[in-house]
């Protein structure tokens, strides 16, 4: 018998409370994990990959390989699931850690600390709300994206903030800190814009390209060779395979050997006009010119 519990504790199962809420009386540690109402999602502490630190993650519950949408503490892990705990306090819903030190928290004002809940819904949205019958959301994860888009969810500018939402992969399989560069971000209408798509509105309305990287680099590139990577990146997901460049060809554009015209925004990525001229693929080239120089969209 006890051979049979030590096998189960030491598998990283994960077990439900049986709640798809979270309220002032309740917590997650350990291998505890809250459900949606439909077991679509689980909330709880995982281990990525071959890493040694824990995130709480949201995941999906009925797939047999772990595929998270959504992580937390994405920068600052924990190592014992046992000591750190995630509970409302003070009306939000806050990480700590082996040491009882808050690492993350919705970080918001709630108007009734004492009645506010956090649920999981079957979309895989995470609210914290006034009640567990209350329509009023004072946060929710769709409001702050990681890795994950899911049906439902919709980049915004938080105007109380400034801040612009954005989809950012993970460093690595094993950790899923924030990399260098976001899948979408925020432009000035309320929609989110899918980044190759923001990327080619930039480089075809000639703006700042600088703009296009990851505010953390401060602005410390090339602009020429930043252009020159944004137009042939461009060039390389044409809807035509025969507009495309070969490998030699990127090569020679990247090493400043060939230039580049800029190029159209791909139909798949933005309808372009379909009164354009013919296009050309290089321009002022003192090499020779191959058959995917010239073509039609």
């Amino acid at each position: 018998m006890f051979l049979v519990l030590f096998i189960c504790f030491s598998l990283e199962s994960h077990v439900s409370f049986g709640a798809d809420t979270i309220s002032s009386n309740q917590s997650i540690s350990g291998n505890l994990a809250v459900v949606s109402a439909g077991g679509v999602f689980q909330l709880g502490f995982f281990r990525p990959g071959k890493s040694s630190n824990y995130y709480i993650g949201i995941w999906y519950k009925r797939v047999s390989q772990l595929t998270t949408v959504w992580v937390a503490n994405r920068e600052k892990p924990i190592r014992d699931i046992y000591s750190s705990v995630l509970k409302i306090s003070d009306g939000n819903l806050i990480l700590f850690n082996e040491s009882r030190v808050p690492i993350w928290s919705t970080n918001v004002r709630s108007t009734n600390s004492s009645s506010v809940v956090a649920l999981l819904l079957d979309d895989g949205n995470l609210v914290l709300r006034d009640g567990p019958n209350s329509t009023k959301i004072f946060w929710q994860s769709f409001d702050h994206p990681t890795d994950t888009w899911l049906p439902g969810s919709k980049l915004r500018l938080d105007k109380r903030t400034n801040q612009s939402q954005s989809f950012t992969s993970w460093k690595s399989l094993d950790d899923p800190a924030p990399a260098m560069f976001p899948y979408f971000e925020h432009t000035n209408d309320e929609d989110g814009t899918f980044f190759p798509t923001c990327v080619a509105r930039q480089v075809n309305e000639g703006a700042d390209v600088l703009k296009l990287l990851d505010s953390r680099l401060n602005g410390n590139a090339n602009l020429e060779e930043l252009s020159r990577l944004c137009k042939v990146a461009c060039w390389c997901i044409q809807d035509d395979e025969i507009q495309r460049p070969s490998m030699g060809q990127v090569v020679q554009i990247l090493e400043g050997f060939l230039d580049v015209s800029l190029p159209p925004i791909p139909r798949f990525l933005q309808a372009f006009n379909n009164d354009q001229e013919r296009i050309f693929f290089f321009i002022d080239s003192p090499l020779s010119v191959s058959a995917k120089a010239e073509a039609m969209l």
